[in-house]
Formats: C-alpha cells, sequence, structure tokens
C-alpha cells in the first residue's frame, strides 16, 4: 500500500480511540515509500538519474560500482536508463544479508563501462594509477 493509502483509510476511520489515532498518524508519518519516483521528462529523466546515481552509488575499488535497493523494479529502470543515458551495461543480482532480508544490487565491473561514468562526471576517477 502507498502512504496515500494509508491516508485514505486514516481519515475514514472517525471513531478510533485518540491513542490510536495518534499512532496511526505517527505510522504515516514515517512511512518509507522504497519505489523511485522517475520523472517523465525526459531532460528532468536524465538530471534525477544523474543525481540517483550520484547519491546511491557504492565504488570498490579498483573497478566494481554497486548501486542498492529493496526493490528490483528500481533497478531494472535504473539500468535501461543507464544505458540509453551513458551507454553502460550494468548487471542485476539478487542477494540475502545476514538478517535474511533480500535487496538487489546492480553492478558495474567492466574497467571500460566505468570510465564511461568518469567521462560523464557521475563518479570521481577511480581509476588512476
Amino acid at each position: 500500500m502507498t502512504q496515500e493509502q494509508y491516508i485514505i483509510i486514516w481519515k475514514r476511520q472517525k471513531r478510533w480511540h485518540d491513542k490510536f489515532q495518534a499512532l496511526a498518524k505517527e505510522f504515516i508519518n514515517d512511512y518509507v515509500d522504497y519505489l523511485w519516483a522517475f520523472p517523465k521528462d525526459i531532460i528532468q529523466l536524465k538530471k534525477f538519474t544523474q543525481e540517483l546515481l550520484k547519491q546511491k552509488i557504492r565504488i570498490k575499488k579498483p573497478n566494481y560500482i554497486r548501486v542498492i535497493s529493496k526493490e528490483e523494479i528500481n533497478l531494472k529502470r535504473l539500468s535501461k536508463l543507464i544505458n540509453e543515458f551513458y551507454n553502460v551495461n550494468c548487471l542485476i543480482n539478487k542477494s540475502v544479508n545476514g538478517r535474511g532480508t533480500v535487496y538487489y544490487e546492480l553492478s558495474i565491473n567492466k574497467k571500460d563501462e566505468v570510465q564511461k561514468l568518469i567521462n560523464h562526471r557521475i563518479i570521481p576517477n577511480i581509476l588512476k594509477s
């Protein structure tokens, strides 16, 4: 369910106890939406992709880059956009952490592909020798 759906349910329930009303409101305010909202406009989409990469990218030297998300659909869309805008091929893998939580990882691990992102100034130059 989305945050908007929870708000609609909360507003319909007028007979809830005051403490439960407060807890429901706190729950709605703390709601985390794990789906990334990609813009429709192509210019905004390119800026969004660039900012998302700068924010979420994790670099493991010498030439391994990854982006992690709880939702596979986020990374599939991001992979398609990276390929479209920067001509970089990505792999998406399913992983499980030590607590058993499933997450997805987009990885770029070819030196040529990493160099393309460096040339577009998405990541700092990690290939200096």
